[in-house]
């Protein structure tokens, strides 16, 4: 990839190469926060004190984003421009363009040491909609109506009163499991046992969430699992949902799990897998590590499959982590990129687009756009090779033991679909039998079971 590697020098420089330009900006410019220099390939950052624009006064204006890891970095300190009115600071494309959550670059202005909410003047598109209250910016050459689209889907939280329980489908979208592409062995999902007390708690659906994830994990018969947060085997506790207690628990498939010493804790008692080292540091030693150390797990003859990976909520680290993983069985860039949001289906306010994941892809393979590789496999797997992180002998190992048949038994502990070991306090849970099946009324959501057993 080329990479426009950025100081103060080259800022100056730039600055200086652009100062017999008039800082004319438009009124367009100036309501949208930034001005695009398509010839140059620069984006100048406008923190304008016109009338209807920012307000008060300013002794001090950086650009804090994705692209500089929310710092106040001398290179993105803002100087006062008198004749637009304007604080501003002009950064190459090649820096700017390094995105977050939103699949755009995000930032905010910080302004005499606070930072500074998108206005409420700004134009829409502009402001990424999941309660950041961030700023993106968009460039010419993007699909605006589309990222505007992503960003009223990124304010959503579902109800769950907008599932169906009877469908698959939704016990699969609630839950975040599914297949990884290019595998049949190889499950993604939220974490098996431990609600996320965040943003998602308003719309009650964690212990729904929790219950299909053991559910579809023991119907697909799981026998050893990936673990990208920390241990909390011992960390179980109660939350709220629906206005009724809860109890996080272990489900059987996962004790079963843990006493055959199946779990791998990636890089345990060291530090979990982190959002920045995945998504921006892609090419380091360090996840070049876990990536070793997940594949060797995995074709180990001590780990029987079928494998589940998750970390909290299934998107991030295991986005990343399933996206590699799936390039090195075989799978296509739009299969990965097509699996990667699907994770946002569950509209827990925590949108994720597959931009994010590309750039993660595009520093490993050294490449402007995805689109130029030819095959993903074969260059993922050169690059994991040439680096010393695995060799062609594990990668194949890994392809095999992924997409082996293999025998799957289902716990049927793990499988009611009315169980109500978790909930405490004021729970009441209806099983009333009928010719149609067994009619449960949990409290939170009712159904009717029309296999299996009730415990």
């Amino acid at each position: 990839m080329k990479t426009f590697l950025i100081n103060a020098g080259i800022v100056v420089m730039a600055l200086s190469s652009l100062a017999a330009q008039a800082s004319n900006y438009s009124t367009a410019d100036k309501k949208r926060c930034f001005s695009e220099n398509t010839a140059d390939k620069t984006i100048t950052f406008l923190y304008c004190l016109d009338s209807g624009f920012w307000s008060g006064s300013v002794t001090s204006c950086y650009v804090r984003g994705s692209f500089n890891g929310w710092k106040s970095a001398e290179t993105c300190r803002l100087a006062y421009d008198s004749e637009c009115n304007c604080w501003t600071v002009t950064l190459p494309f090649d820096y700017v363009n390094q995105p977050g959550n939103s699949g755009q670059p995000e930032y905010k202005f910080y302004v005499n040491g606070s930072y500074k909410d998108a206005p409420s003047w700004l134009t829409d598109g502009y402001k990424f909609k999941n309660g950041s209250n961030n700023q993106i910016v968009v460039f010419s050459y993007e699909d605006f109506e589309q990222i505007k689209k992503n960003s009223e889907q990124a304010n959503v939280i579902r109800s769950l009163s907008s599932f169906n329980f009877d469908l698959d489908e939704d016990r699969a979208v609630v839950a975040n499991f599914r297949c990884v592409p290019g595998t049949k062995n190889l499950y993604r999902s939220y974490h098996p046992y431990k609600a996320t007390d965040h943003k998602n708690n308003g719309n009650n659906t964690e212990y729904e969430r929790l219950h299909y994830v053991k559910y579809l994990a023991a119907a697909n018969g799981i026998k050893s699992d990936i673990c990208l947060s920390e241990n909390e085997e011992k960390s179980l506790t109660t939350y709220t949902c629906n206005s009724v207690k809860c109890q996080e628990v272990i489900p059987v498939y996962y004790t079963r799990i843990i006493e055959g010493k199946n779990v791998l804790y990636v890089n345990a008692g060291k530090g979990t897998p982190s959002y920045n080292e995945v998504y921006y540091n892609s090419t380091s030693s360090t996840f070049g590590a876990w990536v070793r150390e997940i594949v060797e797990f995995i074709i180990s003859d001590s780990h029987p499959a079928p494998f589940q990976i998750h970390c909290r909520l299934g998107t991030d680290r295991t986005g990343v982590f399933c996206g590699v993983l799936a390039a090195l069985c075989g799978a296509t860039w739009d299969e990965i990129a097509e699996d990667y949001q699907r994770s946002n289906d569950m509209q827990i306010r925590e949108f994720r687009d597959y931009h994010l994941l590309a750039y993660s892809f595009r520093k490993i393979l050294d490449v402007e756009n995805m689109s130029e590789v030819e095959d993903l496999h074969k260059s993922m797997s050169e690059y994991f090779v040439s680096h010393g992180y695995l060799t062609q002998a594990q990668i194949d190992a890994l392809k095999d033991k992924l997409n082996d048949d293999v025998e799957r038994m289902p716990v049927e502990e793990d499988m009611a679909l009315g169980v109500d070991d978790l909930l405490l306090g004021k729970a009441r849970v209806r099983k009333i039998q009928t010719p149609e099946g067994l009619f449960i009324d949990n409290g939170v959501h009712s159904y009717t079971l029309t296999g299996g057993a009730v415990r």
